[in-house]
C-alpha cells in the first residue's frame, strides 16, 4: 500500500455512560463529551452486558439515527465505590 494513501485513524476513548442489558443498548461518552449509541450486537461475541463506567476505546460510525459506537476495546473496568 502506498504510504501517502494511508490515513491515521484515531479511535476516541471514553466511558460507558449507560447500558441496559434487558433492552440491549446503551450509550458511551467520549472524553470530549460526544455521546454515541451502543447496541448489544456490537459487544464482543459472548458478551451481553457492559458495566457503566467502563473505560473503552472505540470506533464511531454514522447511522440513520446518529453516531453509533462499534468495535471497542476495554481500557479499564469500573471501580467499586
Amino acid at each position: 500500500m502506498n504510504p501517502a494513501a494511508m490515513k491515521e485513524v484515531v479511535m476516541p476513548t471514553g466511558h460507558v455512560k449507560f447500558f441496559d442489558n434487558v433492552k440491549g443498548f446503551g450509550f458511551v461518552q467520549s472524553d470530549e463529551g460526544q455521546e454515541a449509541f451502543l447496541h448489544v450486537s456490537n459487544l464482543p461475541a459472548g458478551t451481553t452486558d457492559i458495566k457503566p463506567g467502563t473505560r473503552i476505546e472505540y470506533s464511531i460510525v454514522d447511522s440513520k439515527r446518529g453516531a453509533q459506537a462499534v468495535s471497542y476495546t476495554h481500557l479499564t473496568l469500573p471501580t467499586k465505590a
